[in-house]
């Protein structure tokens, strides 16, 4: 399998992840193992650097372009908009890559482009800003599948809405196959027969949300291009294979033997109530980040001290609650939630460990990752 893609370092501050991926090199370590002797394609400065040794170390063939400077990303949470250094529109465009294959992974680049020949090649264009169609630099594919999320797919039909996009992107992009991931609830497929197959979500119990979409697209690159399985099931193995990737932040992923995954169903009629505090600065930051990232995942949220003095009393499905340190009256609103029959997520990010335990005794699903917080409390909307 040929991979063509970015190279890029990541560093997040919570958790602590300092790597040398980007979507490419994290594609091509993912299906290190399901496809040995792939071929990774990028800009790199010199062939020393540790992204390149990690995959040479795990059997895949490297072909680097020279760059005249390298891209970092830079995420104070998984979550969170990352910044980007050099600055998008001051980053050098080096000259295109040029390769052809029978199955190709082509992401969209910061620093370059990409121009493809394949039989079956896989587009994920990473981006929703001056998204530029897979075949207009040149790139031609027999058969052609893009894999988008909401953003990108009504960055391409803007007058719709993501799933009315997909199905024009099917008709306009002379595409086979058109993925649209959808977070936390897992995905969509569009075929050019007119058949829509929903793809869910696997639960985990932690979540490390970057890179997931380099994960799925990969994975469904292998299965549907390499292997010719029909695009739904190749999703569907896209999909497991991330439920595991952000359990461990292991690539290519580790042996699971027979533990079984439990998809996620899909979400209710009800919203999640949002609690917390607003009494310091970082109370109130932590509670209007995880409000805008929870409605950026797609969740409707009611959150009081927010949103204002509203009836939210009965109007609410799960509860996510957010507690940088345990206080009792945070420990009785948890249990009062269980006992009425509510799903209740409690970010705890101090805590001792007898209160801690008593609150999973009675029912409180208890994290203290963010990222996992917000993920859990998204499925606690969903019906089982």
């Amino acid at each position: 399998m040929q991979i063509v893609g970015g190279l890029y370092t990541e560093i997040c501050v919570i958790p602590s992840w300092h790597e040398e991926f980007g979507s490419g090199g994290r594609a091509a370590a993912a299906i290190s193992t399901l496809s040995p002797g792939s071929v990774f394609h990028t800009y790199a400065n010199n062939d020393k650097q540790p992204g390149i040794e990690r995959l040479r170390s795990l059997g895949l063939k490297v072909r680097q372009s020279p760059c005249r400077n390298g891209v970092v990303f830079a995420y104070f949470h998984p979550l969170s908009t990352p910044h980007i250094e050099p600055a998008p529109a001051k980053i050098f465009q080096n000259d295109p890559i040029h390769l052809e294959g029978n199955a190709v992974l082509r992401f969209g680049f910061l620093d370059g482009d990409a121009v493809v020949k394949a039989e079956r090649a896989v587009y994920d264009p990473q981006t929703s800003n001056d998204l530029a169609p897979f075949h207009k630099n040149g790139s031609t594919a027999k058969e052609l599948a893009l894999v988008v999320n909401e953003a990108e797919a009504i960055s391409i039909a803007p007058k719709l809405n993501a799933v009315e996009a997909c199905r024009e992107i099917i008709l306009t992009n002379f595409a086979n196959v058109v993925v649209l991931k959808r977070g936390p609830f897992g995905a969509v497929v569009f075929e050019d027969n007119g058949s829509e197959r929903s793809i869910p979500a696997y639960r985990s119990d932690s979540v490390f949300k970057i890179g997931t979409g380099d994960v799925f697209s990969a994975i469904f690159a292998y299965y549907w291009a390499e292997e010719q399985r029909p695009p739904p099931e190749a999703a569907d193995l896209a999909s497991q294979y991330v439920s595991r990737y952000v359990a461990t932040r292991s690539l290519p992923e580790q042996n699971f033997g027979d533990v079984k995954l439990v998809p996620v169903g899909q979400p209710n009629a009800l919203p999640l109530r949002l609690e917390g505090k607003v009494d310091t600065i970082g109370r109130r930051y932590t509670l209007e980040e995880a409000c805008f990232r929870l409605r950026e995942l797609g969740v409707e949220v009611v959150c009081p001290l927010i949103d204002g003095p509203r009836s939210f009393d009965e109007d609410w499905g799960s509860l996510l609650v957010l507690s940088d340190q345990l206080e009792e009256p945070a420990i009785q609103r948890c249990i009062k939630a269980v006992s009425d029959g509510r799903f209740v997520t409690l970010l705890l990010e101090i805590s001792d460990r007898q209160s801690m335990l008593k609150l999973v005794d009675e029912g409180v699903n208890v994290t203290s990752d963010f990222a996992t917080a917000l993920y859990q409390a998204c499925w606690s909307t969903c019906n089982v």
